[in-house]
């Protein structure tokens, strides 16, 4: 949503905690076998990518 507000010359707001848990972003996650596991999603519109 802040992306497609932004594109459209709309400004966004959002709160901040006072603090973040230590664990937060601590790294990927690993499986006992070893792998790594992360995602990451495509932005796109109509199926225009948005970001290149």
């Amino acid at each position: 949503m802040a992306i497609r507000a932004i594109q459209r010359g709309h400004e966004v707001y959002y709160t901040q905690p006072k603090y973040y848990n230590p664990e937060y972003s601590s790294g990927v996650k690993k499986h006992s076998c070893g792998d790594e596991e992360s995602y990451a999603y495509w932005v796109k519109s109509d199926g225009v990518m948005l970001y290149e």
